[in-house]
């Protein structure tokens, strides 16, 4: 599996919380692609345009609790479902988020490469980005809406103890079958999302 993703989700609002937010609840492929330019090679492809469209519009429902989407490599799947994802989030539907890494030094890495680059070239991303410098560091990152992005790897400390609206596990193939001697990552992520 390629990643994963799980969330607490509650009955749909029919309306952005944020002042001067959305307004209403926009289709997620929308809101991410008008908040975060998607790269020509991600949104060109047939993947890529087959991630836009299908992969959020079925995303969680009070009927399905998580998202398991398996692809190919060098797809996009990683900015349509977290970067997508986290512009949505920020803009119109709030909620601390994790993305959970294979490891501390892949974390590192999102945060420095894909993560910044997207605050840095989304003026909507960076301006609701808390001005705040201690708010702002290579694991932890809060807006002003306050939400919370954390980046994590598989570790039962880093899965256990928070309460998170949003759990994303990327390479989840890659992790191993218990954490830390407790279990797997999945059940770990859904029940943080579930507190």
């Amino acid at each position: 599996m390629t990643g994963g993703f799980t969330t607490s989700w509650p009955a749909r609002r029919k309306s952005c919380a944020l002042p001067g937010g959305c307004g209403y609840r926009k289709p997620l492929p929308d809101t991410s692609c008008s908040n975060v330019p998607v790269p020509n090679p991600v949104r060109g492809t047939p993947t890529g345009r087959r991630i836009w469209s299908s992969r959020w519009t079925s995303g969680p429902t009070a009927k399905k609790e998580a998202i398991a989407f398996v692809g190919p490599a060098r797809a996009g799947k990683t900015f349509a479902l977290l970067i997508g994802g986290l512009a949505y989030f920020v803009t119109c539907d709030p909620g601390d988020y994790l993305i959970v890494h294979m490891a501390e030094n892949t974390a590192r890495k999102f945060s420095k490469d894909e993560l910044a680059r997207s605050h840095r070239h989304s003026p909507e991303l960076a301006a609701r980005l808390s001005p705040y410098a201690s708010d702002d560091n290579v694991f932890d990152k809060r807006y002003k809406n306050g939400m919370l992005l954390k980046l994590a790897w598989p570790s039962i400390n880093q899965l256990s103890g928070d309460t998170l609206r949003y759990v994303a596990l990327t390479d989840y193939d890659r992790y191993l079958e218990s954490i830390d001697g407790a279990g797997d990552a999945f059940r770990w992520g859904a029940s943080a999302s579930k507190r």
